[in-house]
């Protein structure tokens, strides 16, 4: 038989809770981690198109600066997948933690956002 009251059990459930606690802080800057390398690469492509003046043809800057954008919305992309499949595994019913709907959210605006950036670059 198992004592409810015993200060062990008590114990190792308070952090056994702390330890889902910190692994889903752990995720969360996980994902801020992966949104800010995307908003990085995505300014760096930006960054090239737009006043990166080489000398080289513009056609390879618009690539370049094209592939990097890309990179860093598959970034977006990424962060999401990597915070809902990491969330599904951990999850503990007493966490109170970010709603997956926020993160999508956050990841499709960006993504969107930067959409608008590249044809607003391109085109002007």
């Amino acid at each position: 038989m198992t004592d409810d009251n015993n200060p062990k059990t008590e114990l190792s459930e308070e952090r056994t809770y702390l330890a889902h606690e910190r692994t889903f802080l752990a995720n969360e800057r996980t994902f801020t981690s992966w949104v800010r390398t995307g908003i990085a690469l995505i300014a760096t492509g930006l960054g090239i198109v737009r006043f990166l003046d080489i000398g080289a043809p513009k056609w390879i800057m618009r690539i370049l600066g094209l592939m990097l954008v890309i990179t860093g919305q598959l970034c977006y992309i990424f962060a999401y997948w990597r915070y809902d499949k990491i969330s599904k595994k951990l999850a503990y019913k007493t966490l109170d933690i970010t709603p997956v709907w926020v993160l999508a959210f956050l990841s499709i605006s960006l993504f969107i956002m930067t959409v608008v950036a590249i044809l607003v670059i391109f085109t002007g």
